[in-house]
């Protein structure tokens, strides 16, 4: 546990100096050369630190820089973009969010893709065209309504204390992707932030998406985000379910029965 703490530790230290560097050197060629030359140290050196990861740990550190580089960004236009501020500094905070779970509790598992970053081709469309959203928009409309921020920022403060919270809390029992069998290692959690959804990852990433897009304030990405997620929950749900009542047995229903997933209106889907 002891060199997953400092893997991750280590990558909020290396976007901690990117964002102290940028900030600190507001010449654009400095800048250039401080991202390139972390870059290169990150990239050359992580394997030398952690030989059994190989490329893996350049990928992921050097990843880091990109993060620092990107909530230096942020900053530099709060004061006319504050909506897309808060989007990025959200995004890098999910992705790392991610991360946390395998460094911690699934080591082995480790690489570039535990960030989820590229997480499927509808994840990227689905935040590329609400990006482009908020720039036509943005050009047309005032997109900085305080009141919906902070509403956003609530629902994606939410969607994060849920997501890293069911990663905490179910540790080596989480998974990213349905299981079919059952692992050695799977058991049953209710406890935590299981105590409040059945689904918290579910209901976190649910709620942290529409809040994403209450920040932007995107109308259009914001009704279509809606059926999407909820046809992806239904049948995720609705499957994965299925396979812990087979692990579980009664155990697991009397759990159901007892403790919502939070998305509303879902649990009216899942009985058909």
């Amino acid at each position: 546990m002891l060199i997953n703490k400092e893997l991750y530790l280590i990558q909020w230290i290396i976007i901690a100096l990117t964002l102290s560097l940028l900030l600190l050197f507001d010449t654009v060629l400095i800048q250039i050369s401080i991202i390139g030359s972390l870059f290169y140290f990150t990239w050359k050196l992580s394997p030398k630190r952690y030989p059994k990861l190989g490329i893996e740990i350049s990928k992921i550190n050097a990843t880091c820089v990109v993060f620092g580089f990107l909530i230096y960004f942020a900053w530099i236009i709060r004061e006319n973009h504050v909506g897309f501020s808060i989007f990025l500094m959200n995004q890098v905070l999910f992705h790392m969010g991610e991360m946390l779970h395998v460094a911690f509790y699934k080591f082995n598992l480790l690489k570039w893709g535990s960030y989820l970053i590229n997480h499927s081709f509808g994840y990227n469309l689905a935040i590329s065209f609400s990006i482009s959203e908020y720039f036509v928009e943005s050009y047309f409309f005032n997109k900085n309504y305080q009141t919906l921020i902070l509403i956003g920022v609530l629902c994606t403060l939410v969607g994060h204390i849920f997501r890293i919270g069911a990663f905490i809390s179910a540790k080596q029992s989480f998974h990213h992707q349905v299981q079919s069998k059952k692992a050695s290692d799977h058991i049953l959690i209710t406890t935590g932030i299981y105590k409040f959804s059945r689904h918290p990852s579910y209901f976190g990433f649910f709620i942290y998406s529409l809040g994403q897009q209450i920040i932007l304030q995107n109308p259009i990405s914001f009704i279509a985000y809606i059926p999407v997620l909820y046809k992806f929950f239904i049948q995720r749900i609705y499957l994965e379910e299925y396979y812990l009542y087979q692990f579980f047995g009664r155990a697991y229903q009397d759990y159901s029965e007892n403790t919502p997933v939070l998305i509303p209106f879902i649990e009216y889907y899942l009985r058909f």
